[in-house]
């Protein structure tokens, strides 16, 4: 049998078996373990399917590889743990605050996206962890400006200086 039947033969017993663990309890799942059971499927389609027709070689899957091992095991983990949450109401006014932060991070997020070839990596950089830290809470002005310094000297020195790597450069720096 060729190699790429039998991974199919393989990926196919796990989606039986995973259709025989979860199936006849489909409707009695909670949503942590219908989102386990997707990420499982995913991290199997990734393993069987996409690493190994769109990477070529085995040491350039094994990042890849690993990282769908971490993906899987906890999803693995949230099919089997069931855990009974309190009923919520849904879109309760907690739910609409998150829901208002979720889409106020985002427009920072793209703005930044939008904004880092324009002024550079380091600019855009800097000023979107500040509004960020700002926006989450952070009053204290020396961890403010510290930390973002910090990170970003850290990621100079890292990508730009030992990977050679150039990051986006925009009128400034």
């Amino acid at each position: 049998m060729c190699k790429k039947k039998r991974k199919t033969h393989v990926f196919l017993f796990f989606l039986f078996f995973l259709h025989v663990l979860c199936f006849p309890r489909m409707w009695e799942m909670k949503t942590d373990q219908k989102l386990g059971l997707a990420l499982l499927i995913f991290c199997l389609i990734m393993w069987f399917f996409v690493i190994p027709n769109q990477v070529a070689g085995k040491a350039q899957s094994l990042f890849p590889r690993i990282i769908t091992i971490f993906i899987g095991i906890p999803s693995f983990f949230l099919i089997i743990i069931r855990k009974d949450s309190p009923r919520q109401t849904p879109f309760g006014l907690e739910e609409r605050k998150g829901i208002a932060r979720v889409i106020i991070t985002a427009t920072i997020f793209f703005i930044y996206i939008l904004v880092i070839n324009f002024l550079g990596f380091f600019i855009s950089s800097f000023v979107a962890s500040v509004l960020f830290m700002l926006y989450f809470g952070a009053r204290d002005w020396k961890k403010i400006i510290l930390i973002p310094v910090m990170l970003l000297s850290f990621i100079y020195f890292l990508i730009e200086r030992l990977l050679g790597f150039p990051l986006p450069s925009g009128i400034i720096f």
